[in-house]
């Protein structure tokens, strides 16, 4: 990554200053976010909620990181050469005289429920022609399903029967035949065989999955696994047949069954937030949230590789599992993504006095910024929208945990340049150079997230709406004062705001501020900040646009922007400057100005 590096010396402040590492949001690292005696906006509240969810999991009596149930294709499958006795070798995929065959002889082969659309032969009528059938099936089937459902302890899997479901016939239905006490799980697998419907709904601890298995279900081979603990329910089969094994998972002799435990508790709480998030119009409410997932196993050189949702941790599969289900039942949007923090900041020597110490930590942050890549939905393909039109507000809109709450996964600073450009220096005394002067750190956080926001924000999120589109028209117009459909518009864009509550892509808020100074249109400053956290917008602007701002629109209309600023800076000399920026500024000729800066001044020193 190229830089072009520049030597500086550091002001008294940054040699001299005695402060803890900060986060980038300028907190330090062990600081508790809460602020003591004032109660939790909703805001607050549902970050803190859907934040919680992975160590909310963790610590139920019951270990369990894997699902209830899972599905999964195969393009590769070998056929297994089906063989049943007294009719035959079963062609695959399978054909309409071979169907209706089985059909008929089902009654005479097995003492299962049988149809004149529905068949079911017992598994000890069935052999496999293919020696390598039963191998894949325990290598690719039973491998997957032990891991995504997680099941730790041994088990094996018993053939129960081979179903055959034509047109009208319902498939995985909940049986209220007995099984043995050890068996505790089911795996329907869905042989070659055209067929339409037959879309299957599992549901435990108030939570649904719906699988769609009948796409391209001609040539592949599929399967649907969950726990017996779990609710079955499909649609009929509308078109051809479907053709399945099913077979029996049984726990080991002794050993307690595995369950998948009951955490409607849990799921209650997660959809109550994100439908407190849709319907809510608090001015505290995100606009859209990235939950940072456990896994960190990656680092730079495979940051830009496509994310593979399959290769995820057992843990934040489980995670991605919960809101994945629960934003399609909401009304979200949903996707993965890596996310990298890049920050900058002066370096500090781990032993501040020697001059030759090249250890360093992070000091005082100047510069900060969120990238997003590698966007995904959760089947892991591709997106269709711009990912540069994504902004992510690193404190505010990260839950679970902050990037940098972890070590970096890259580190680079300055000083080869620094000692380079000192050892040129014609100076005896290069110590005191070196002491002096101001080297830069960077440091590289990455994580994967999962993204979401309520579906009717998606435009505002993403940056592609008639609002971006408009303000953009009149920030760009080349009128000194606004023409009269100018005004309209800009009417248009207040009303607007007035209805999107909080979804309002931080960008435009910013491009709506600008054009507010441009024409002195106080209305749209303030429905601006009507929208903004705390009314005040923060981050929005900086002190030199605000001060520009406070000339065009007054300085009583903006000086709670100001203060805001002023608020967020982690130095007291770097507010000084600003508040001596504004009261040498004309604002000064302001009454009331100057001894709104002695107040600052004032809060400054406490």
């Amino acid at each position: 990554m190229p830089r072009t590096y520049s030597v500086r010396m550091a002001s008294p402040s940054d040699s001299d200053s005695d402060e803890e590492p900060q986060n980038v949001d300028g907190r330090k690292s062990t600081d508790p976010k809460e602020v003591p005696n004032q109660p939790p906006d909703l805001g607050d509240q549902i970050r803190a909620t859907l934040g919680s969810l992975g160590a909310t999991l963790d610590k139920e009596p019951e270990e369990f990181y894997g699902v209830f149930a899972w599905s999964q294709t195969f393009t590769d499958a070998p056929s297994p050469g089906i063989n049943i006795k007294g009719y035959g070798r079963l062609p695959l995929p399978l054909d309409e005289r071979a169907a209706q065959e089985i059909l008929q002889l089902a009654s005479s082969l097995s003492c299962l429920e049988s149809t004149s659309r529905e068949a079911g032969i017992s598994g000890d009528q069935i052999s496999f022609r293919n020696s390598k059938w039963n191998a894949w099936f325990k290598a690719s089937v039973l491998r997957e399903v032990k891991e995504r459902l997680s099941i730790e302890s041994s088990v094996t899997c018993e053939l129960q029967e081979l179903k055959l479901y034509g047109k009208g016939a319902t498939p995985f239905r909940n049986k209220d035949t007995e099984k043995p006490s050890s068996t505790f799980g089911t795996i329907t697998v869905l042989l070659p065989s055209s067929f339409e419907g037959g879309d299957v709904r599992l549901s435990h601890s108030s939570l649904t999955k719906t699988f769609s298995t009948s796409l391209d279900s001609e040539f592949q081979t599929s399967f649907v696994a969950q726990y017996n603990n779990v609710h079955v329910e499909s649609d009929p089969i509308t078109e051809g047949y479907q053709l399945a094994l099913v077979y029996n998972l049984i726990a080991e002799r002794g050993a307690e069954p595995p369950r998948a435990p009951d955490i409607t508790h849990i799921i209650s709480k997660i959809r109550h937030a994100l439908h407190s998030w849709k319907k809510s119009s608090d001015g505290s409410i995100p606009q859209k949230l990235a939950y940072v997932l456990e896994e960190d196993d990656f680092h730079g050189n495979t940051f830009k590789s496509k994310l593979n949702p399959r290769s995820l941790a057992m843990s934040d599969l489980r995670v991605v599992h919960i809101l994945g289900t629960l934003a399609e039942e909401c009304g979200f949007d949903i996707y993965l993504a890596k996310a990298r923090l890049s920050v900058t900041g002066d370096a500090k020597r781990r032993i501040p006095e020697d001059a030759y110490c090249r250890d360093y930590r992070m000091g005082t942050i100047t510069s900060s910024g969120i990238l997003i890549e590698n966007v995904v939905d959760l089947e892991g393909e591709e997106v269709d929208f711009e990912v540069f039109g994504l902004e992510f507000d690193h404190q505010q809109e990260f839950i679970s945990l902050h990037l940098d709450d972890r070590h970096p996964v890259m580190t680079e600073n300055t000083d080869e340049d620094v000692y380079e450009e000192i050892e040129r220096v014609k100076y005896c005394h290069r110590e005191n150079l070196l002491l002096d002067a101001a080297i830069e750190l960077y440091e590289y956080y990455e994580g994967i997230v999962v993204m979401f926001w309520p579906t009717e924000s998606r435009d505002f999120v993403l940056g592609n709406d008639w609002l971006q589109v408009s303000v953009s028209k009149v920030l760009h117009s080349r009128s000194s004062s606004p023409t009269l459909d100018e005004q309209t518009l800009v009417k248009e864009i207040e009303e607007a705001l007035g209805r999107q509550t909080t979804h309002t892509n931080r960008r435009v808020l910013r491009k709506i501020c600008l054009t507010a100074i441009k024409w002195k249109a106080i209305g749209l400053w303030q429905s601006v900040f009507r929208l903004s956290e705390a009314k005040r917008g923060e981050g929005l602007l900086d002190m030199k646009e605000l001060i520009k701002a406070a000339s065009s629109l007054g300085f009583d209309n903006v000086k709670q922007q100001m203060a805001a600023v002023l608020e967020k800076m982690p130095q007291s000399w770097e507010r000084d400057y600003e508040i001596s920026s504004i009261s040498y500024s004309e604002l000064s000729k302001i009454p009331g100005v100057k001894d709104w800066c002695e107040e600052q001044r004032k809060l400054t020193n406490i």
